[in-house]
């Protein structure tokens, strides 16, 4: 037997335990508002109000950019949101896993809002 085949399959474990120690986690998912539904259907529950979709991820960042916006229905496990106006939670839930979220209004009607450390 060869001694070099041996060897072998020792580094290419090793060589997948490198690669996946010592890969860097995937960047945070941008979901952006567009408000395609209109100004009278500003509900986040609507996909086609968002691109590329409905907002999914905990470690997602949310970019309401300078709409209105309400939270009416859903649960909702991102990481940040961000927005210049007002974000009416009236229903549903908000469960924000990392801080520096920042709004230029919070309005709060109903539904939970869930943030770290708290």
């Amino acid at each position: 037997m060869n001694a070099a085949f041996g060897f072998r399959p020792h580094l290419s474990r090793l060589a997948l335990a490198c690669a996946t120690c010592c890969a860097g986690a995937a960047p945070a998912a941008d979901y952006t508002w567009t408000g395609a539904a209109g100004s009278s259907n500003s509900f986040w529950d609507l996909a086609s109000n968002w691109s590329p979709a409905l907002p999914s991820g905990a470690d997602a960042r949310l970019l309401l950019g300078a709409y209105d916006t309400t939270l009416r229905s859903g649960v909702f496990d991102v990481g940040s949101v961000h927005g210049s106006r007002q974000l009416l939670v009236q229903g549903g839930e908000l469960i924000l896993n990392a801080s520096g979220s920042s709004l230029g209004t919070l309005h709060f009607a109903g539904g939970t809002i869930k943030a770290p450390g708290g």
